[in-house]
């Protein structure tokens, strides 16, 4: 996930992230009531090109291929993160081309029909190092 933010809505500390339809990250998202955000530092650049350009749909080790470690907590998250969202979803919203006001928005980010559905979640811990 490389799109979105963090802020305040409905009273709460949130993210919201956006995920392709495509994507097998989104069918992970969808089955679980919770999700982690995990922020690597520049050294780890490589393991990030890796794991956004092959699919965990495909492979039975992603994370590791990538030389990452995937630490099993209550919420799974990558431990090489410098700081780690723990998050709980809150709101699920499928966008779609109809929902822009700015019609090149579609045609420039969307010409393959591949939406994205923003999820919003609670920050419900931060782990920081």
């Amino acid at each position: 996930i490389s799109w979105g933010g963090v802020g305040i809505l409905w009273g709460k500390n949130v993210a919201f992230v956006f995920v392709r339809d495509s994507r097998y990250t989104k069918e992970l998202i969808d089955k679980n009531e919770f999700f982690s955000l995990s922020f690597l530092s520049e050294k780890y650049r490589d393991a990030l090109n890796y794991c956004g350009s092959h699919s965990g749909r495909d492979e039975n080790d992603k994370i590791s291929a990538a030389g990452l470690t995937l630490t099993r907590h209550s919420i799974p998250f990558i431990d090489e993160g410098n700081m780690i969202l723990l998050c709980e979803k809150m709101s699920a919203t499928r966008l779609t081309e109809d929902s822009f006001l700015m019609p090149e928005i579609a045609q420039k980010w969307y010409a393959d029909h591949d939406m994205h559905t923003m999820y919003i979640a609670e920050i419900i811990d931060i782990l920081a190092r």
